[in-house]
C-alpha cells in the first residue's frame, strides 16, 4: 500500500493537541472561517506553535496572493518570529524554532494578473524566513486561478521543493467531485519528476483519504475528514488516527 504523510489543519491549541495525539505528521494552522487558506491571527499561530513544539513540523496558511502584499507578509512573519522569541526562556528552549516550516499562498483571481512575477517577488522576500508553498487550485477555472500545470512549471523554474493541490471553494463538493483521479495521479508524477514534493487536499472526507493516498502524493492534507461536525467543527484525535491508518501508516493508540 502507498504510504504518505498526513497533514492536519487546525485552528487552535486544543485542535493541535488532538491532531498530535492522533498521529498527524504535520500540523497546519489556518482560520477555516476565513476561506480555503484563511490566515490565522498571530495569537493563534503562536498558540499552535507552543502546542506543537518539536513534536512535528508545522505550517501556516497566509491567504490569497491577490490580497497579500509582500510587505504585509514580511511584517506578519517578523511579528510571529518576535512573538516566539519573546517566550519565557524555558519555553523558547523547548521550541527551538521561531517560524513555521512553510507558509501556503493561494492564487485565486490571479490568472490574468502577472502572478508569476508577483509570486516570485514574494518568495524572494520571505525565503529568508520560511518556505513559501504555492497552491494550485483544482477548481482554477471557477476562481480565475492559473492552471495547476502552469503553477507546477513555475514552481520548478523557481526551485520550490513543495506544491499543494487544493480546492478554493469549500461550499461545493470535494476534490474528487471536481477533478478525475487520473489527472491527479498525472500531476503527482509530473511534480515528483521535477524533483518536488506534492501535497493534495480539497475537502477530503475520511472515505476519500485512502483514495487520495493511492494516487501517490507525498502528503495528504485534511481538515473536513478529521473534524466532528465538518470543516468548521473540531478536530478529533480518533478521526486523525483513522486518517493516518488510511495513509498507509500504523494506527496510533489514543489514551
Amino acid at each position: 500500500m502507498t504510504c504518505c504523510k498526513l497533514l492536519v489543519s487546525v485552528q487552535n491549541e486544543s485542535e493541535a493537541l488532538e491532531a498530535i495525539a492522533g498521529g498527524a505528521d504535520i500540523i497546519d494552522v489556518k482560520d477555516p472561517f476565513a476561506g480555503s487558506l484563511g490566515r490565522p491571527t498571530i495569537c493563534k499561530a503562536t498558540e499552535v506553535s507552543r502546542a506543537v513544539g518539536q513534536k512535528v513540523p508545522w505550517t501556516m496558511a497566509i491567504g490569497e496572493l491577490a490580497n497579500v502584499s509582500s510587505q504585509d507578509l514580511i511584517g506578519y512573519t517578523s511579528i510571529l518570529q518576535r512573538s516566539l522569541l519573546e517566550l519565557p526562556l524555558e519555553e523558547a528552549h523547548e521550541l527551538r524554532t521561531v517560524s513555521p516550516m512553510a507558509v501556503k499562498i493561494g492564487l485565486a483571481q490571479m490568472k490574468y494578473q502577472n502572478w508569476e512575477e508577483r509570486l516570485g517577488e514574494l518568495e524572494a522576500l520571505v525565503s529568508r524566513f520560511v518556505l513559501c508553498v504555492p497552491v494550485a487550485y483544482a477548481d482554477a477555472k471557477e476562481v480565475l486561478a492559473p492552471d495547476p500545470e502552469d503553477v507546477f512549471a513555475q514552481a520548478a523554474r523557481t526551485g520550490n521543493s513543495l506544491v499543494l493541490v487544493d480546492t478554493c471553494r469549500k461550499d461545493f463538493g470535494g476534490l474528487f467531485e471536481i477533478i478525475e483521479e487520473t489527472v491527479i495521479r498525472r500531476w503527482c508524477r509530473c511534480v515528483q519528476a521535477a524533483g518536488m514534493q506534492i501535497a493534495i487536499a480539497g475537502k477530503l472526507t475520511l472515505a476519500d483519504i485512502h483514495r487520495a493516498a493511492e494516487l501517490g502524493p507525498d502528503v495528504v492534507a485534511v481538515r473536513s475528514g478529521v473534524c466532528v461536525g465538518g470543516r468548521l467543527g473540531r478536530v478529533s484525535a480518533h478521526l486523525v488516527a483513522a486518517a493516518k491508518s488510511l495513509c498507509g501508516n500504523e494506527r496510533v493508540s489514543i489514551h
